[in-house]
């Protein structure tokens, strides 16, 4: 039986978080309501012209964003909580005032020749800048996306970010299945549920380690903590291949010392290549995770999980899909597994230009690595800044002292974070925006058939309550999400933030596709990450 939807949430209020302010109009064209014409190549060729005009002018029409920030780059003239890796840098760590204003005056003016004019540091680059004045063909402007100020530098949210990075650190090489019953988790759950500001997730106001380095969206905190479609075996149709992997091999932390810190902040080095374990693993603890994430190509993961869902049959398809009822006709081309395929590519350039655009043109924000530095040299007695006491007094950091001789916010990775800032997270924002554009494929109830989990070296079944395809989703991207902050390169608001810019990204490009199409179609019909229902269509 086919299930009817009526939205909780208008689709057009989806538009206040990206700025909209005013009410807008809510026809848009769909491709051919009546289809007689169709191969009059004259009539056709207009109805496109026609479809792209109202579509572009839809947008024009849309109120302009605005963008506020923390504050933090005007409050600071040292710039101690603004992104500065890869320039000049003194011997505390602090950004050179003319290196940081030739990478100002590039971005600010997009001028192609100011960008070849920035004052590095050293020969490593950063990650393609000037992206953020890219423009795309399909969905809304980067520009017309908003997000909320991410924290301050001396806040207790910031405090508690902070704080649980240092627990992520001091646990990267503990077994998820081991949480449950580790001394050390129980130490980090009662510390974070302490802090005044911290806002990962709680189970009657407490830190618990069912919820630990977890997410907030539905699902993510059911069962293992890792998704299903990190486990199963991929489906490439003539191959089938397990999800082992090359993992970093324990206990190799980088950037631990303020000499190997400065060398990669002035671009000097990106340090030595990591260190491997002997065998390939199921992922099973933080420093796996943060290892999939090294040098992944974001795409991959969301096909994968496409893959592993398509398998599950035509009852795993979202119930608006009225090829699954049809009798004369199946979905391919369209509403079928190519047009899946293609919405999920097509949501990875997007994703990335929403992020560049608040990386590099609003936000600017320092990298946890940068705290940590600053932390280092204010408990040094070198430097003083105004970090919050809780981060300063906190278990977790004097932990991360004691193991390694400083303060500094051990890496997972060599050469630390990448060459661009950290608010929102690119891995977050891209896959919310994948992920969003697979719950408006699957029916996110479907529970999923015979799941597992993992020790690292087999798969074995979990039991426990049912695991639907919209909450491993939702698990999966914030698996993804969470290795960049596993690695110590992001915060937990880069993550939650980056997550909720991709799915604007999705909604607006799911209301583009919505109008190529001439078949009796309705509208997409899905959750978004507060669990709140959701109807994109051309013309409701």
């Amino acid at each position: 039986m086919k299930r009817k939807f009526r939205s909780r949430r208008g689709f057009f209020s989806t538009l206040a978080i990206a700025g909209a302010s005013a009410a807008i109009p809510s026809t848009l064209p769909r491709a051919a309501a009546a289809t007689g014409d169709m191969n009059d190549e004259g009539a056709r060729k207009s109805r496109a012209r026609d479809m792209r005009t109202r579509l572009a002018n839809y947008y024009n029409d849309m109120p302009l964003s605005t963008h506020d920030t923390n504050g933090d780059e005007e409050r600071y003239p040292s710039k101690i909580a603004t992104y500065s890796k890869l320039l000049r840098h003194n011997g505390i760590g602090e950004v050179e005032p003319a290196s940081y204003a030739s990478l100002r005056a590039a971005t600010d003016s997009g001028d192609p020749k100011l960008y070849d004019a920035i004052q590095m540091g050293g020969p490593f680059r950063f990650k393609t800048p000037q992206a953020s004045h890219s423009f795309q063909m399909m969905g809304v402007d980067a520009s017309q996306l908003r997000m909320p100020p991410a924290p301050r530098f001396d806040s207790a949210e910031m405090a508690g970010e902070m704080v649980e990075l240092y627990w992520m650190s001091n646990l990267r090489d503990l077994n998820f299945n081991n949480y449950d019953r580790d001394p050390d988790v129980r130490r980090a759950c009662a510390e974070l549920t302490r802090l005044s500001d911290f806002r990962g997730p709680k189970v009657n106001a407490q830190v618990t380690p069912g919820a630990l380095f977890r997410g907030d969206a539905p699902g993510v905190q059911d069962g293992p903590f890792i998704s299903q479609f990190l486990l199963k075996d991929v489906n490439q149709r003539n191959i089938r291949f397990p999800q082992k992997m090359k993992v970093f091999a324990l206990n190799n932390n980088y950037l631990t010392q303020m000499d190997a810190y400065l060398q990669t902040q002035n671009a000097i080095t990106k340090g030595e290549p990591p260190h491997y374990a002997k065998d390939l693993s199921y992922i099973k603890n933080l420093r796996d995770l943060a290892s999939y994430v090294w040098l992944d190509l974001s795409y991959i993961v969301y096909l994968n999980a496409a893959l592993i869902a398509v398998e599950f049959g035509p009852e795993a398809v979202n119930d608006w899909n009225f090829y699954r009822w049809n009798t004369t006709q199946e979905g391919y081309i369209n509403f079928g597994p190519p047009d899946l395929t293609d919405w999920i590519a097509r949501a990875a350039r997007p994703g990335y230009l929403a992020a560049w655009y608040q990386k590099w043109q609003v936000h600017r924000r320092a990298r946890p690595e940068a705290i940590g530095c600053r932390v280092n040299m204010h408990l040094a007695q070198k430097a003083v800044y105004p970090l919050h006491t809780e981060l300063l007094e906190s278990e977790a950091l004097k932990e991360s002292a004691s193991l390694h001789g400083s303060y500094l916010l051990p890496q997972a990775f060599p050469e630390g974070a990448p060459g661009h800032s950290a608010y929102p997270s690119g891995h977050a924002t891209v896959g919310g925006a994948m992920v969003t554009m697979m719950k408006a494929y699957f029916n996110e109830d479907f529970v999923i058939p015979n799941p597992v989990m993992t020790d690292g070296n087999a798969l074995f079944p979990y039991e426990g309550p049912p695991l639907t395809i919209g909450g491993e989703l939702n698990k999966l991207v914030t698996n993804i999400a969470t290795a960049r902050n596993a690695a110590g390169i992001h915060y937990r608001s880069d993550m939650v933030e980056g997550m909720k810019l991709g799915e604007q990204v999705a909604i607006h490009l799911l209301r583009d596709i919505a109008s190529t199409y001439t078949e009796d179609f309705a509208g997409f019909h899905f959750h978004d990450f507060a669990g709140e229902e959701v109807t994109v269509c051309a013309y409701c």
